[in-house]
């Protein structure tokens, strides 16, 4: 929902002044009238997300980032996340 709320017509986060009706509404009842049916509630802000991301194309990807690794052969358990930092605590290194 955090994301979904900032493009409601008047968020103060709504910073590229997208505004839509049906958005809207789909974003604000699921909040409300939805909130007791998840599984409507869940169809309502899929809904909302294509309406912003398929059709409205409020976002337009200019970069992603990568990152590479190499990793040792005695080194086992190392997990790379793709979204969060990097945990160490379950890696072993073979002797």
């Amino acid at each position: 929902m955090t994301y979904l709320n900032l493009f409601i017509t008047d968020s103060p986060g709504n910073h590229t002044e997208y505004s839509d009706e049906e958005y809207d509404k789909l974003v604000l009842d699921s909040k409300s009238s939805l909130a007791d049916k998840p599984m409507k509630r869940w169809n309502a802000l899929l809904k909302a997300e294509r309406l912003l991301i398929e059709e409205s194309s409020v976002f337009v990807p200019l970069y992603q980032s990568g990152t590479a690794y190499l990793q040792k052969d005695d080194v086992t358990n190392l997990i790379a996340y793709q979204i969060s930092a990097d945990n160490y605590k379950w890696v072993d290194v073979e002797e």
